[in-house]
């Protein structure tokens, strides 16, 4: 096996070229109330708050309560200007 191999010339078997290999591809975007996905390294402590958080609303998800907490940090921004 190489140890290097050139992902640009890469193709898929009746596809072409695999999309976003000369670069950082853009966040995927779903169609779900125009949501971006991302990746994010976060604090074991502030996960277990908002994870908690969560259970106690009734959130699906941590990245819901989230998402929450960040519309609130927002909302919060745009009444002080």
């Amino acid at each position: 096996m190489r140890k290097e191999y050139d992902l640009e010339r890469l193709t898929v078997k009746r596809r072409g070229p695999l999309p976003g290999l000369s670069g950082i591809p853009e966040a995927p975007e779903t169609e779900v109330n125009d949501r971006v996905q991302v990746t994010l390294t976060l604090d074991r402590d502030v996960t277990a708050f908002f994870e908690a958080q969560a259970q106690q609303s009734g959130a699906r998800t941590f990245t819901t309560a989230v998402n929450q907490a960040l519309r609130q940090y927002i909302a919060a921004l745009h009444s002080c200007n």
